[in-house]
């Protein structure tokens, strides 16, 4: 409906421009946020993640770009309104300046960013994992398992999820300790997503600890086959 709603206004201005020659600024602005934004809508290609805001910095610019050519011709025409107009827009610009500022504090950084999400929208497994990942990558594995344990409690049907888990309990110093709780999740993992080579792997390199060597031996050959296709 948004996507219509935006072409038809630029058609609009389109048809009221060759009458009038006005309006052709705001119209192209208009068909360049309809074109950039387009490919996210799941109109024309079904999306696997629900709005993300930075889909819209692209978009935005053609209205922007659109609108000061819009306001720069309102002032030729009209040179009264200019110190006016000037005073608005350098007033706009800073209310902008400041909440971009604002917002590159919360995108610098994994963990404030993720915990924005968490804070004003409602926790996916996805974000969990993804902070979990950034956990893991930096040593701390108690937090990454406290953040796949989350993402557990929204929903068990992600592979990333239970794999990580395992990967997560292989790093820490005392694996050989959990090497059951690595094989459940991965077992799980391969459960909801049988093609997940990287889990069928590590699954054969732990029966193989473990002196299975019948279980490994299937584990890597399934990992093999996998990635040959």
């Amino acid at each position: 409906m948004g996507l219509t709603l935006v072409l038809a206004s630029a058609a609009y201005i389109v048809w009221n421009g060759k009458h009038y020659r006005r309006g052709m600024e705001m119209s192209w602005g208009l068909l360049w946020f309809a074109a950039a934004h387009a490919p996210d809508m799941g109109i024309l290609v079904p999306i696997n993640s629900r709005f993300m805001e930075h889909w819209m910095y692209l978009p935005t610019v053609g209205l922007f770009l659109g609108s000061a050519q819009t306001i720069s011709n309102l002032i030729k025409a009209r040179p009264q309104l200019s110190k006016a107009t000037v005073a608005l827009s350098l007033v706009f610009v800073a209310l902008l300046s400041v909440k971009t500022f604002a917002q590159n504090e919360i995108w610098h950084d994994p963990v404030i960013f993720y915990a924005n999400i968490f804070k004003y929208h409602e926790p996916t497994t996805r974000a969990h994992s993804n902070l979990a990942v950034y956990y893991l990558d930096n040593g701390n594995y108690a937090s990454a398992l406290e953040q796949l344990n989350q993402a557990l409690a929204i929903g068990d049907n992600s592979a990333v999820v239970r794999h990580n888990m395992a990967v997560t309990y292989l790093h820490m110093p005392d694996a050989e300790a959990h090497i059951q709780d690595m094989i459940n999740n991965l077992n799980r993992a391969v459960e909801i997503e049988p093609n997940f080579y990287r889990s069928w792997q590590l699954l054969g390199d732990l029966y193989d600890i473990q002196g299975d060597k019948e279980k490994a031996a299937s584990c890597h050959n399934r990992a093999a086959a996998l990635t040959r296709h």
